[in-house]
């Protein structure tokens, strides 16, 4: 065979050996849905309104599986104290795009001034990533302070019993504290009436959705004696037991005269 011949067979067993592949490129592997964070409505908020504040999580795809996002809380206001949360972890079901969780704002009738609440995406379990925003402020505008207002008793009655004018006698009235639990208002107020009363003098207490209490007053029926917490009450005393005697012992403001309502 001729040498010309010869390279020309070496030359396509070459190519023979290096030839392209025909088999697909695998597919890239799916990015994880982006996460972002925002509440329903203005940031600002009024704490008199007593606001319940929807926290939403949005996925900018259906999530391809389960998916829970934490969230973390911060900022001025205490949470427990000025405000409560339904959930620190909210789960997005596979094929949706959102879920919320609330924020519940009290009415804590404190004079504190504006509070903030921050919200921020905590750990994201699932086929997810953090994205922007990942944070979203609330300002809370403080409410009016609650107030306690006093009356002389009635010579023939108590107030909104019908008859009766004051009789002048001294019920002195120290509100101790008023603050907000779990399922109440808790009014703690130390009462004296001066030792030259005629009598025991009844100790009322009332609520009003008017600040003014010049209508849809109502009457709160039971008192109660203090716990070891001020904002704590055990069973409900006697009605005759809201009632002050008279007295001109000083112990009697720390000791006996302490007396606790709850709305």
């Amino acid at each position: 065979m001729k040498p010309g011949r010869i390279a020309a067979l070496c030359l396509l067993g070459t190519v023979g050996c290096t030839g392209r592949s025909d088999a697909p490129e695998p597919p890239p592997p799916p990015v994880p849905a982006a996460v972002s964070l925002s509440v329903a409505g203005d940031t600002g908020i009024r704490e008199a309104e007593n606001p319940r504040v929807q926290v939403i999580v949005q996925l900018d795809r259906p999530a391809s599986g389960p998916i829970a996002v934490g969230l973390e809380f911060g900022g001025s206001a205490t949470r427990g104290g000025d405000y409560s949360v339904s959930a620190d972890s909210i789960a997005v079901a596979a094929g949706s795009r959102n879920a919320e969780a609330e924020i519940d704002v009290y009415r804590d009738f404190d004079m504190e001034g504006d509070e903030t609440i921050e919200v921020s995406l905590g750990t994201i379990a699932g086929d997810a990533r953090a994205a922007g925003p990942s944070s979203v402020t609330l300002t809370v505008h403080d409410g009016e302070t609650a107030d306690v207002t006093k009356s002389a008793p009635f010579d023939d009655g108590p107030p909104g019993g019908g008859g009766g004018e004051p009789s002048g006698s001294a019920l002195e009235l120290l509100p101790l504290d008023i603050g907000v639990t779990e399922d109440a208002v808790v009014l703690a107020v130390i009462a004296l009436v001066s030792a030259d009363t005629q009598g025991p003098v009844p100790l009322v207490a009332e609520w009003s959705t008017d600040i003014g209490f010049t209508a849809d007053v109502h009457t709160i029926d039971n008192c109660y004696s203090p716990s070891g917490d001020p904002l704590a009450a055990s069973e409900p005393l006697p009605a005759i037991a809201c009632e002050i005697a008279p007295s001109d012992d000083p112990l009697d403001l720390f000791l006996s005269n302490l007396r606790v309502f709850r709305l």
